[in-house]
This record gives C-alpha cells, sequence and structure tokens, in this order.
C-alpha cells in the first residue's frame, strides 16, 4: 500500500494466495503491473484479492491467471477497481490487452470463472491507450488445444460479459505523482477518493 514501483522485469506486484489488499501504488515503466497467478509455494488459491486505486503507466497488461492454480475449486473471489491503466502498447492479441485473463486456460476455467460472478469482477477503472489503439481485453483467447471459450473482446463485448460497465476510457492526464486530473478518472488512481 502506497508504494512506487518502477522499471520492474515480469511483474512489478505478483501475487499468489489469498486475502490480499493491492491499493494506493504507483506503477510506472513495468513489463506487468501485476500478476495474479501460482507462483510456487503451496498456495494454489485466489481468494478475496482486492486490487483498487493504483495508477499504472507506461507498462505492459495486468494479468491475472487463475488456470496456474490446483484447479476451478479453488478460484475466490478477485476484485480490480478504481484504478487508472495507462498502456502504451501499439498492437493487442491474446497476451497484450488492456487487460489479460489465463490467455492458455482451459474451457473448464473460463466457465468456472464466468459461472460466478463474484470470482472475477472489474469495474469503476479508467482505461488509457497513449497511441490510440482501439480497447481490446484477452478473456481466455488463445483456442486452439488450450479451449476455445473465449477470445481478444472489443470494448462492447467486454462490457457485455458484464466487465468494466461503469469504466471510463479517456486520457486520464496523470501528473508527475500519478495522481489522475481528467473529469471521468480524477476519483480513480493513487489519489482517488482522498
Amino acid at each position: 500500500t502506497g508504494s512506487t514501483f518502477r522499471n520492474c522485469a515480469h511483474a512489478a506486484i505478483g501475487i499468489n494466495g489469498q486475502d490480499v489488499s493491492i491499493r494506493r501504488n504507483v506503477i510506472r515503466d513495468s513489463q506487468q503491473p501485476f500478476y495474479v497467478m501460482d507462483w510456487g509455494g503451496g498456495a494454489k488459491k485466489f481468494k478475496n484479492i482486492l486490487i483498487e486505486y493504483n495508477t499504472i503507466t507506461n507498462s505492459g497488461s495486468p494479468s491475472y491467471d487463475p488456470s496456474s492454480g490446483a484447479g476451478t475449486t479453488t478460484l475466490g473471489s478477485v476484485l480490480i477497481q478504481r484504478n487508472v491503466f495507462v498502456n502504451s502498447a501499439t498492437s493487442y492479441g491474446n497476451e497484450s490487452a488492456l487487460f489479460v485473463v489465463d490467455p492458455y486456460g482451459s474451457n473448464s476455467f473460463y466457465s468456472a470463472l464466468r459461472a460466478i460472478t463474484t470470482r472475477f469482477q472489474t469495474d469503476e477503472n479508467c482505461f488509457y491507450n497513449t497511441n490510440g489503439l482501439t480497447p481490446m481485453f484477452s478473456f481466455y483467447a488463445a483456442a486452439g488445444s488450450y479451449g476455445s471459450s473465449g477470445k481478444v473482446y472489443s470494448r462492447s463485448e467486454w462490457q457485455a460479459l458484464g466487465y468494466d460497465v461503469n469504466s471510463v476510457f479517456e486520457n486520464p492526464l496523470v501528473d508527475a505523482e500519478g495522481r489522475a486530473t481528467s473529469t471521468g478518472c480524477a476519483n480513480k488512481g493513487r489519489f482517488g477518493g482522498l
């Protein structure tokens, strides 16, 4: 809580386990701002994970990889809200999007995550791509032998799934401290709600 991360390789914050809150951080120039996955150590549960009020700029895709855990029965609640994501990608695909969920996950994990809406929720965030790319979200997108349920979704398709329905898609005008100053994003990110 309340930290600044810069130039981090792989993930600025790696999350493995349960009862975790990632709040009020600034993450800049990192390969991935956060990555929720089984990093080893035997936790293999993703429950009660809250990621909110973070400002993330010039970094890769935040990721959630539930199939790296023990099984679909270990899936709990992951809530991602009120963050600012400024992405500088020049193209999107199954491993690179505004948000990436388990690109190589199976149909069973796709179904388990979609079956109970509290298992994965993302809303009231602010998204922006500095290169003007159309918003895209990767959700079980690799297909082929991995599964055929997901794909790379457009903004409207992502919102039709119930994700980021109340999120804002605009330039947040982030200042040097990590404060979003645009009208739609000022209540989000590191200094949102203060």
